[in-house]
């Protein structure tokens, strides 16, 4: 799949997609991209020419750059008996802000909704992934129903060196994390709170990072900004150099919040609709 422009290579002619073993150009007077922030940056570098070597609205060099996501660790906690299915319907975030320790932003918590749900296997603690394996059917409803999970993320700063690249036809991801002691604090002051609740207290919480496979809330790759020699998109998600290009998804975030960025994503959306 690439872009095509006209020949001055100020607007997006065609969108090649290949169908089957097909190829086919869709025409359009304006083009969307909505892929996500790997895939998005990926087009964007695929669709090079000779008048955009570095790959489509990339004159600035910051397609696929300031790659961020959260650092993400799940912790679980023992609970009286619950029903395994809720879903996630509590948000912490007195520690957004820092605290009176460590005056910086950590991040957001919330709890993970019913351990009974399909994301136990992909996303939880190695621990119950490792019950869970041992103690099929029956087994797992008991720990599900007697556990409460908690999501404890933290955003990472903005970092060119964390990019989405192309190597031939594979997509390449450099990422390094960043902002490792708010999250560590973040991680600590939370169980903290979590001990302080319990009347009869385990002192064992189980905790997971969600590795770098786990690509939720991927942000930054076409970053958003007024001056275009550091930034590919303006403030409406338009590219600066290509008059009927937008990107609609998270890859316009110059930085991550500590929350989810859904929601900001959508508004985005709406308001340069």
């Amino acid at each position: 799949m690439a872009l095509h422009t006209n020949s001055s290579g100020q607007t997006v002619k065609a969108v090649e997609a290949k169908i089957g073993e097909a190829s086919f150009l869709f025409l359009s007077e304006i083009v969307v991209l909505a892929c996500g922030a790997i895939n998005s940056a990926a087009l964007l570098l695929r669709s090079d020419s000779e008048l955009h070597p570095q790959g489509l609205a990339n004159a600035s060099g910051q397609v696929g750059r300031n790659l961020m996501k959260h650092q993400m660790t799940a912790i679980v906690q023992r609970s009286s008996p619950n029903s395994g299915t809720f879903l996630r319907n509590v948000s912490v975030n007195d520690f957004y802000w820092g605290n009176d320790d460590f005056p910086y932003p950590m991040g957001h918590i919330e709890n993970t909704g019913g351990l009974l749900q399909d994301v136990i296997f992909a996303e939880s603690p190695p621990v119950l992934s490792i019950l869970a394996k041992l103690m099929p059917g029956f087994g797992l409803e008991q720990l599900a129903k007697r556990s409460i999970g908690w999501w404890v993320q933290t955003p990472i700063l903005p970092n060119p060196d964390n990019c989405v690249r192309l190597n031939g036809k594979k997509i390449c991801i450099d990422y390094q994390a960043n902002n490792i002691e708010a999250h560590e604090r973040l991680v600590y002051g939370w169980t903290e709170v979590l001990k302080a609740t319990e009347t009869q207290r385990s002192g064992v919480y189980p905790k997971g990072e969600a590795p770098m496979q786990v690509v939720a809330h991927l942000v930054g790759t076409c970053r958003m900004g007024l001056d275009p020699s550091t930034s590919v998109l303006d403030v409406n998600c338009k590219a600066h150099h290509v008059d009927n290009l937008y990107v609609v998804d998270g890859s316009f975030f110059p930085s991550l919040p500590g929350v989810s960025p859904a929601l900001t994503i959508h508004g985005q959306c709406t308001a340069g609709g």
